[in-house]
């Protein structure tokens, strides 16, 4: 029997929803569990200095794997942007902006660390070597600026005077329990139904004729000769020539087999 959500709490309405959203996008969530060597936890990071970190992704490139820190998921401000202006249909500016003002409000938590040149030997990561702890940030921090855009390429030349290049600044991260519970409650933007491919050519001016010359349908042959309606119709618009028989046809029976219009009319026998 499924329980009802209102008597659900956070962690048992939420955890199916961030396995739901995690297998969409083919994003790797590792807990405690199954990293026991602490591969994937920022927090397990800077126990000795200039230590590597190679699975370590600058934000516009990493989209698969979630970070651990403090216990819980994380994913970086760019990646969490993208996400919300894939589902909700929104600009890459107003999506980024709804993130930003979501984090001031404190509706989702962030957290930042510092990123730049390691060593010549490690090139650029993570500088989470004390004095450089993970920071958790404020949700008041977001009313003085973009946090978010801390970060940027940098380059430097190493003893060589071979050059350098890496993301150098501060990294912002999101917790992914805080977004994804704000994400999946969102109402997704309604799709738009494809029109209906518009008619081209002359029928659709025949059909509108004809509706004014014979509303409850057109006669038979037998008591409406098509040529003397051929006519009829050249004289009255005569855009329409030259009018071939094929046309005139599907035309008429086009108007006449239409739904909208009333039944065709009955010719009239010597035994009515």
């Amino acid at each position: 029997m499924t329980r009802d959500p209102k008597e659900m709490t956070k962690a048992e309405w939420l955890t199916p929803k961030l396995k739901e959203w995690a297998e969409k996008h083919g994003v790797k969530l590792v807990g405690s569990k199954e990293d026991p060597t602490g591969e994937y936890d920022l927090g397990q990071l800077g126990r000795f200095p200039n230590e590597r970190v190679n699975w370590w992704e600058p934000p516009w490139e990493r989209r698969d794997t979630i970070y651990y820190w403090d216990g819980e998921p994380w994913i970086t401000f760019y990646w969490a942007s993208i996400e919300i202006k894939r589902e909700l249909g929104l600009s890459e500016g107003v999506a980024q902006r709804t993130l930003r003002e979501l984090c001031a409000k404190g509706d989702i938590r962030s957290m930042r660390y510092e990123v730049g040149l390691i060593d010549d030997e490690f090139g650029y990561g993570p500088l989470l070597y004390p004095p450089n702890p993970i920071e958790r940030i404020k949700p008041s921090e977001w009313l003085k600026g973009e946090l978010d855009l801390d970060l940027d390429w940098s380059s430097d030349r190493d003893e060589g005077g071979d050059e350098e290049v890496g993301p150098e600044g501060y990294c912002v991260e999101v917790s992914v329990e805080d977004f994804v519970h704000w994400l999946v409650k969102q109402p997704k933007p309604e799709r738009k139904a494809k029109a209906a491919p518009s008619e081209k050519g002359k029928r659709p001016k025949i059909k509108r004729l004809l509706a004014e010359m014979y509303p409850n349908g057109v006669p038979d042959p037998a008591h409406c000769p098509r040529k003397a309606l051929k006519a009829d119709l050249l004289k009255r618009d005569k855009s329409l020539d030259p009018l071939d028989e094929a046309t005139l046809k599907g035309a008429i029976e086009e108007y006449n087999s239409d739904p909208k219009r009333s039944e065709p009319i009955r010719t009239r026998t010597h035994s009515d």
